[in-house]
Formats: C-alpha cells, structure tokens, sequence
C-alpha cells in the first residue's frame, strides 16, 4: 500500500510517514526516512521548518517568538538560478546560484540537494 500525504503539518508527517521528501520551490531538497529527515535535518530549509515549529512544554517557550524562515519566496515563473532556496539560505555560496544542484548521499536512503551537507 501506498500513500502521498502532502502536507505542512510535520507532525503528522512524522507520525504516518516512514518515507519523507522535503519540497521547496516545486524541487524535493531532501528526502530519507521520516526518522532520518527529522533527527538528522542536512538542508537548510528543511531545518528551518524543524526550527519554526512550536515546542510544547515549558513557560519559557510560551514567551519565546518562533523561529522562522528568513527572506521571500521566490516567484515560480522566475526562479532563480541554481538552488532557489539560496537567496534565503544562511550558508549560501557563489557556488548555490551557478548550476542546478544534484542530491548527495548522506547515509543509507538519506539525501539532500545541498552543496554544503
């Protein structure tokens, strides 16, 4: 049996999904296994939507603003060259804008479309 569950609530992903692809601008940035994609995050991206969801728990969470990807989305009639997530990526380099990115293996089933995994 097989299931495409597309969503923003990674709760949910994590819960149902043994399979996760991370999306951004219409490209898949990163996929593996649910447990690999959310304990070992190797994309940016990826990691900036782990970091923007809000912890249950202590008080001091309830004060503390979320996390949250920085910049704009890109139009999707005119991407950027290269990766479309560099222009809001913290370890963008010359290198992310020249060419398309390929995946690189990280381990096992785990990959992601980084230059800088």
């Amino acid at each position: 049996l097989s299931l495409l569950l597309i969503s923003h609530d990674l709760g949910v992903v994590a819960e149902v999904a043994e399979t996760v692809a991370v999306m951004y601008a219409g490209k898949i940035v990163e996929i593996g296994t649910a447990r690999a994609v959310f304990e070992e995050p190797r994309h940016p991206y990826t990691e900036g939507l782990l970091r923007s969801i809000p912890k249950l728990g202590s008080s001091l969470h309830r004060h503390k603003k979320l996390d949250m990807v920085e910049g704009v989305v890109p139009n999707m009639l005119d991407l950027p060259r290269g990766c479309a997530f560099a222009p809001r990526c913290n370890k963008s380099t010359a290198e992310c804008s020249e060419s398309e990115i390929g995946f690189d293996w990280i381990r096992g089933d785990h990959q992601a479309r980084c230059i800088h995994v």
